[in-house]
């Protein structure tokens, strides 16, 4: 909260968010609404964790206000997000960003191994 951020300066709550909102063209407040969407969105790819639970980990009051304030973020729900981050891998679940991007690499160089295999099969014959 900004009251929390207040606590570790010594300046007043308002001189805090005057100089804040000067010197990086936010408001303390949309800055931690921005670090909780992120933290959401972060959460939403890497972890299959219930609604609630990332509500609770990224500090909103509840789940109708995450998906409130992910929404006017994102323009997506927090659960649409998430569907739309991932894919579904051969055996039916879903793959993370990480196993998605490195399953793409592998079958782009196995792609590039069959090109090669060709044309060294062409050249013996």
């Amino acid at each position: 909260s900004i009251e929390e951020v207040a606590s570790h300066t010594v300046l007043t709550r308002r001189t805090l968010e005057r100089r804040f909102q000067r010197i990086l063209g936010v408001t303390i407040h949309e800055e931690i609404l921005r670090t909780k969407v992120e933290n959401a969105r972060r959460i939403l790819v890497d972890e299959d964790l219930k609604l609630e639970v990332v509500a609770t980990r990224c500090g909103f009051s509840s789940v109708p206000h995450l998906c409130k304030v992910f929404k006017e973020a994102t323009g997506q729900r927090p659960g649409d997000f998430r569907r739309l981050q991932r894919r579904p891998s051969p055996t039916g679940r879903l793959l993370k960003p990480e196993v998605l991007a490195r399953a793409e690499r592998d079958e782009a160089n196995d792609c590039r191994r069959e090109q090669t295999l060709g044309k060294v099969c062409r050249r013996r014959r």
